[in-house]
């Protein structure tokens, strides 16, 4: 028995009879369904073909109880990431085109010809013409009951019509805002960055978070460190740079700051006045710098995991409350060896001499955290992997649960999740810090450039906490069934943690924002009710 040709013979009688392109038929209950379509980037993959069966199963169970159905499905070819692919090819990027010239191998065996067309990639448009009808094709192929004859995709005048129409009402319900707000921005694309836009930003998303930078009084300058616990600062002591670091001295509204040359680089784009001066030579290791917040002196020191590329390259250290901050201290007044390569004999007892600070009490650790935690795991060395993860269990459980002991000044006895920001600006008010964005993780757009946060002066955005929105929405959902009914909380999840969300950049492609023709919708933003069509 050949599969194959049963296969064969069955879709070419479905595709001659045209079983599934749906016709008025007003005895039967119209049933419209359409799944979230895909990207068009490259070749079809199993996460496509398990959304599209799963909904196919569907679709026949409601034909099959009777009902009128039109099974769509559209192609996505919204926002940068097509265009990234194509500035990559254009750019002759040789991991790119090697990628593309898989991908069109799969249907093209002539080597010329393959060459010849992921060379017409530098032309976006021709990437969205090769790959769409391959991927109906593949579709095809599964056996789909899909009505191809409505198919569509986001670059169509139908919809984006209805996206226009759709950014109109925003509008006019007042959910659209304009003005400065921090987003997700790739230096190279010179445009805000959403989850399709970002390498991986479906399956690892990116968030923004926001840093302190605490100001170390050192002479006339300031050494900026960056800490997401400012609520922490009554346990410094010390401050970690990395000895293979080449920090700048820059001029920081109006302050003479020392930090990375990243950190010089994110601060332009975060409303900062940044003019560098050049690069700081003088010697930084066994100095002494003020710690904010405390009054108190405390020295600088090594470590290898300082990150020049995250907050300022520059830590400040609580080993009470830090795991990497109290192996880090504990591995450097241990190692002999290395003491007496940065430093001399007075300096190396009175870093011997360092102990930590305790400052905030929890029912899991105790008041000295990161001691217990360490210990617990029996970590050495501060290389070792499992410590990011222990960071973020102290880290939680001191938010969550943590309160401040009696050392920690007018906040003592407050608990951390309540004491967090009064500190922070508390030491923003008397100029002892300032604020700075970052990623919560390394990332790069589809084409390639480094993802940053940047804060926009003309920005548009989705204001979901505005007026009644969510309310709304949550009404709609207690309506809405849903299988299986465990994800509820998902939705409700994500209905909650909705904020602002930037919905428009200046290029990429997709449908021109209709307040102002010089932007472009986001790639998500226009494919929100596209099940309409």
């Amino acid at each position: 028995m050949d599969l194959r040709k049963i296969e064969e013979k069955w879709m070419h009688k479905w595709q001659k009879s045209k079983i599934f392109e749906a016709k008025i038929d007003k005895n039967k209950k119209k049933f419209f369904f359409s799944t979230p379509y895909p990207y068009i980037s490259g070749s079809l993959h199993l996460g496509h073909g398990r959304a599209v069966a799963e909904s196919d199963i569907y679709c026949r169970y409601k034909r099959m109880s009777g009902d009128n159905v039109l099974f769509s499905l559209g192609f996505h070819i919204s926002g940068t990431p097509v265009l990234g692919i194509s500035s990559a090819i254009k750019n002759k990027d040789p991991n790119r085109i090697k990628l593309y010239e898989g991908y069109v191998s799969a249907y093209e065996k002539d080597n010329k010809k393959v060459k010849s067309i992921v060379k017409s990639f530098e032309d976006p448009n021709k990437i969205v013409e090769f790959f769409i009808p391959k991927m109906i094709n593949e579709y095809k192929q599964l056996g789909l009951s899909i009505d191809w004859t409505r198919s569509f995709n986001s670059g169509d005048a139908e919809h984006q019509q209805l996206v226009s129409w759709q950014f109109e009402k925003y509008k006019e319900k007042n959910y659209l805002v304009q003005g400065k707000y921090p987003v997700l921005y790739s230096i190279l694309d010179q445009s805000s960055m959403g989850e399709d836009d970002i390498q991986d930003g479906d399956s690892d998303p990116v968030e923004k978070q926001e840093f302190t930078l605490l100001k170390f009084k050192y002479g006339n300058k300031y050494l900026v460190a960056a800490t997401l616990r400012p609520e922490t600062i009554f346990g410094q002591t010390n401050l970690w740079i990395d000895p293979a670091v080449e920090y700048l001295e820059a001029v920081v509204d109006n302050e003479t700051w020392i930090l990375s040359e990243q950190a010089v680089e994110k601060l332009k784009y975060q409303k900062h006045q940044v003019q560098v001066i050049g690069k700081f030579k003088n010697k930084l290791l066994g100095e002494h710098v003020e710690a904010p917040g405390i009054n108190k002196k405390i020295i600088i020191l090594p470590s290898r995991f300082v990150d020049p590329d995250r907050g300022t390259g520059i830590v400040t250290s609580v080993p009470s409350d830090a795991p990497f901050d109290y192996i880090a201290l504990k591995e450097l007044q241990e190692n002999n060896d290395e003491l007496k390569k940065y430093f001399n004999e007075k300096e190396i007892h009175e870093i011997k001499k360092i102990e930590i600070i305790p400052i905030i009490r929890t029912q899991k650790f105790g008041d000295s955290s990161a001691q217990k935690i360490i210990d617990g795991h029996k970590i050495k060395f501060q290389d070792n992997s499992k410590l990011e993860q222990l960071t973020q269990q102290v880290y939680k459980e001191g938010y969550h649960n943590g309160i401040l002991l009696d050392n920690c000044s007018m906040y003592s006895g407050m608990k951390v999740i309540e004491a967090k920001d009064k500190i922070k600006n508390e030491l923003i008010k008397k100029r002892l810090a300032t604020v700075m964005y970052e990623t919560s993780r390394k990332a790069y757009s589809r084409s390639g450039g480094k993802i940053i946060v940047a804060i926009l002066d003309d920005q548009w955005f989705l204001d979901f906490n505005y007026g009644d929105w969510k309310k709304k929405a949550f009404d709609c959902l207690k309506k809405i069934d849903i299988y299986p009914e465990t994800m509820r909380k998902q939705f409700e999840d994500n209905f909650n943690w909705l904020d602002k969300r930037p919905c428009v950049r200046k290029r990429g492609l997709g449908t021109r924002f209709p307040l102002n023709k010089d932007w472009v919708i986001e790639s998500l933003s226009d494919s929100t009710i596209y099940m309409l069509l």
